[in-house]
């Protein structure tokens, strides 16, 4: 039986491809390595400027001002331009004993008690579960 030999420059460029992809992953290994520790080399409280070795504290994180030299600070942070604060600053809040106590339910039994979502049905003798709406939260 007659044995198969690569030639020797696929076999040498089948080696480069192995190694190439060896150091690749080495890299990458070192890199998440690396990021880890910026992590970590940062107290409770405090987090890390992208790639570089400083910490601040958590409360500049996103806080519409660029801290960070290189701005990772201000990175994925979704909206900050400022418009939750000032509709807080401008708009009254609404506190939970404020609110009413209007029902939100289409189908409750009348002998029950509904507050928004919320049916109450104490000492009213029912023998059966009642007919609800589906936004029921709590009976």
């Amino acid at each position: 039986m007659k044995s198969f030999k690569y030639p020797s420059n696929t076999l040498l460029e089948l080696t480069v491809i192995f190694l190439f992809i060896q150091n690749s992953r080495m890299e990458t290994e070192a890199s998440m390595m690396a990021s880890r520790a910026l992590i970590e080399v940062c107290p409770l409280g405090q987090f890390p400027c992208g790639n570089l070795s400083v910490c601040l504290p958590q409360v500049l994180q996103c806080n519409g001002h660029r801290d960070c030299k290189n701005g990772a600070d201000e990175e994925h942070c979704g909206d900050n331009s400022g418009w939750a604060d000032i509709f807080d600053r401008n708009f009254k809040k609404a506190e939970p004993q404020d609110l009413p106590n209007d029902c939100f339910l289409l189908q409750y039994p009348e002998s029950c008690d509904c507050i928004k979502t919320e049916v109450e049905c104490v000492d009213v003798n029912l023998h059966v579960v009642p007919v609800l709406s589906s936004n029921v939260t709590w009976l």
